[in-house]
């Protein structure tokens, strides 16, 4: 699924400091309640590989070679920089969220919660 780190914008492409590259996706073999996915073959005899995401966007982030194969067979597009900057902000929302959810209570001896 989905790499969750930021993109880079304005480089040759949106790329995460690891290198995975965001790419918007073209078409999808199915989707589930919350997610889509495409299934490719990227040799004759090779396995068959999936590619998952959320099913309420065609946008997702993944490794150089599979979005290169996505690419070059126009199953998948670069994300544009206005593009990647909405999947930024999402995340950054996304775990800000996270983060705004306070800890349990502790209780004390002889006192519920």
């Amino acid at each position: 699924m989905a790499d969750p780190e930021i993109l880079a914008i304005g480089g040759r492409r949106p790329e995460t400091a690891t290198g995975n590259v965001g790419v918007v996706m073209l078409v999808a073999t199915g989707k589930g309640a919350d997610t889509q996915w495409f299934d490719y073959r990227p040799a004759f005899f090779a396995e068959i590989v999936r590619v998952e995401w959320d099913s309420d966007t065609m946008s997702v982030v993944l490794p150089v070679d599979v979005s290169e194969y996505l690419l070059r067979n126009h199953y998948a597009r670069e994300m544009t920089n206005e593009e990647a900057g909405v999947y930024n902000r999402l995340l950054e929302e996304a775990e800000t969220e996270v983060e705004e959810v306070p800890p349990p209570r502790k209780s004390r001896k002889g006192e519920e919660s």
